[in-house]
């Protein structure tokens, strides 16, 4: 993470032109309270608001607000950048500015998503609807839509890898009930696999999260400070030597591994087969990484649109997020789980929760 580098300048606050520009740049910096994620902004759109770098006013704005994450890729992608709680609590206080927080700031701002009157309105990159409200801390939505519903699709991305898999695997071998068990047990036993794991490798509930998110989607378990498994276990190769011998993770690296290469075949047919019908054709990802996460974002969508459908597309009563939703109405979830079976094939299972300032 990059800061900006302070300099001795001061601005002169009495200036009503400096004090007046000094509140519009903290009110911009209102939507990257609470954000989970570092939010990407382009060059363009900073100079907008904070002015240009090389002077010193503009210099001193974003040396004082924003953080630098992430990397630059022309024509790709552009920097992303996190809030400097400290400094935006400090150039409130030069200002006169109210220091609010996160989810006041949340509930203001879709207010009118809130109350129902308005719709969201997503960008849609073909994989997944994007919307600033799923980029909300959970406890700020929990405050923020408090009295609304959360569904959760329990263990999406195992539970829909693992069924596109099994289709392939059953074409080849049709005698064959439960080909990747060991990934089936990850779904049906999460809450005792996860405990499983924080007790193996002295981790919290998060960290277990997280390694197990990794090796389902293949990351290695390498001694090197590069690999994600490697960190999450503070780089202790003590740590990683008993997670590699535990005979659950070697059956589940395993199963992983088979499942993903009945998948990647399974996607592959399916997109050759577009090709020779003179339908659209996208070549999948180069990188085997990157082919994997498209083929669970794919999955996903495939879900996500019956459950935006079930519910009508025209004015869905709610916010979709990346494999659930929240909604004003208390859902028939069993009735959700049965469309989405016979519209995908997929069966799925829905978690809900009612949403309340305090647990």
């Amino acid at each position: 993470m990059t800061t900006f580098s302070l300099n001795p300048y001061v601005p002169n606050i009495d200036d009503p032109r400096v004090c007046r520009r000094l509140k519009n740049v903290l009110t911009w910096c209102d939507s990257l309270l609470g954000q989970k994620r570092p939010k990407q902004i382009s060059s363009a759109s900073l100079r907008k608001v904070f002015g240009n770098m090389s002077q010193p006013f503009g210099g001193w704005l974003r040396a004082n607000l924003l953080m630098q994450v992430g990397s630059y890729e022309v024509g790709k992608c552009s920097y992303s950048y996190v809030l400097n709680r400290s400094g935006y609590e400090k150039l409130c206080a030069m200002a006169g500015v109210e220091n609010r927080s996160s989810v006041e700031v949340a509930t203001e701002q879709y207010s009118s998503i809130i109350s129902g009157e308005a719709v969201p309105e997503y960008n849609d990159s073909g994989t997944r609807r994007y919307h600033p409200i799923q980029n909300l801390s959970r406890e700020d939505r929990r405050i923020a839509f408090a009295g609304w519903w959360d569904y959760d699709i329990e263990a999406s991305a195992a539970t829909l890898v693992c069924q596109y898999a099994a289709r392939k695997y059953r074409d080849m071998h049709p005698d064959t009930a439960n080909p990747f068990p060991s990934v089936d047990r990850l779904i049906s036993e999460k809450a005792e696999i996860r405990q499983h794991v924080m007790t193996l490798c002295c981790l919290d509930l998060d960290s277990a999260k997280g390694l197990l998110q990794s090796l389902l989607f293949r990351a290695p378990l390498t001694p090197n400070s590069r690999c994600s498994i490697y960190r999450l276990l503070g780089e202790d190769r003590a740590r990683l030597e008993s997670l590699k011998q535990d005979p659950f993770i070697k059956s589940l690296v395993s199963d992983v591994k088979k499942m993903w290469r009945f998948a990647i075949w399974a996607d592959k047919y399916e997109r050759a087969m577009l090709m020779f019908e003179a339908r659209h054709y996208a070549p999948h990802k180069t990188k085997a990484s990157e082919h994997r996460h498209a083929i669970y974002l794919g999955l996903e969508r495939r879900v996500m649109d019956a459950i935006h459908t079930w519910f009508g597309t025209a004015k869905f009563p709610g916010v979709l997020m990346h494999d659930g939703f929240l909604s004003m109405l208390d859902v028939d979830t069993h009735a959700l789980v049965a469309h989405v079976k016979e519209t995908t094939g997929y069966t799925i299972k829905i978690k809900k929760e009612r949403l309340a300032e305090a647990r």
